[in-house]
């Protein structure tokens, strides 16, 4: 999962998925919005996938701290959690987390990923046309006059 030297600052254990009446659940977790960034002061992007899984197990049945980051907020909260086999599901906290980027480095991540779609779908397009040798017809809308434009 990466240790301080591979992982940017950007990035966080992203809550992908809470499970009903879990641990992270009444803890206040939200999927999709919450970015774990500490368990008791400890910068999580800094430990190995085992790390955490230690970390998570040595406070088992103890009240443990977690900073957390919203990105629809933009506000960073402590929540207080206690991970515990005691309730109906599996595991000790019931969340599963993914490493993912916040902030300037999501945004980046989006420019990139949204500019590529776009340049795989147009030569995606083309490639058919090619292939089955159709005529390619093209429309230009113009906004400021609300009219078409027929383009060979």
């Amino acid at each position: 999962m990466g240790n301080a030297d591979s992982v940017p600052k950007n990035w966080g254990f992203k809550v992908i998925e809470l499970v009903n009446q879990s641990p992270g659940q009444k803890a206040g977790l939200i999927v999709g919005s919450d970015f774990i960034l500490t368990v008791n002061g400890r910068k999580l992007r800094r430990l190995t996938a085992e790390q955490i899984k230690d970390l998570v197990q040595s406070n088992e049945d103890q009240e443990a701290t977690l900073k957390v980051l919203n990105i629809e907020t933009g506000k960073i909260r402590e929540l207080l959690i206690t991970p515990t086999r005691k309730w109906p599901g599996d595991g000790l906290l019931g969340v599963k987390i993914r490493l993912a980027p916040y902030g300037d480095d999501l945004k980046k991540l989006e420019q990139t990923v949204a500019a590529n779609v776009s340049l795989f779908s147009q030569l995606l397009l083309l490639f058919f046309f090619l292939i089955l040798n159709l005529s390619l017809f093209l429309f230009i809308y113009i906004s400021t006059t609300a009219r078409q434009r027929f383009l060979v």
